[in-house]
């Protein structure tokens, strides 16, 4: 029933927002409103500047850009691979098993090569 009130509520609000356009355009602007979002598009035009790859006056370097693009690779390829492939990355290891029953007494016989190779890549990203 809420959502029936707030969406008759913003059907209303809307429909007097179009019939008295007029009214409500002749209203003095706030100032301090108007002062706040000046404020707020600065900052966002700062922030945009900061994190924008390929800015004008000065762009991110392309070995930046780089090691980003190669991280995000890594990260996605090795998770990807020790979910779908965990059969090949891992040994069968459960709760009641221990390291020394299971796995020979060291806890690296946990990983198989494959493993190995995802968990150097995830550690590397």
């Amino acid at each position: 029933t809420l959502i029936a009130i707030f969406a008759g509520a913003a059907h209303y609000v809307e429909l007097t927002a179009i019939t008295r356009h007029e009214e409500l355009e002749a209203l003095p602007r706030d100032a301090e409103v108007d002062a706040h979002d000046r404020r707020r598009e600065a900052e966002q035009e700062v922030y945009a500047n900061a994190v924008s790859w390929a800015h004008p006056e000065h762009p991110m370097p392309w070995w930046m850009r780089a090691n980003l693009v190669c991280g995000a690779a890594l990260q996605i390829g090795s998770c990807y691979a020790a979910l779908l492939l965990s059969k090949l990355c891992f040994v069968r290891f459960e709760m009641t098993d221990t390291v020394e029953r299971e796995l020979g007494g060291k806890w690296t016989n946990f990983f198989r090569p494959l493993g190995v190779a995802v968990m150097a890549a995830w550690l590397i990203a």
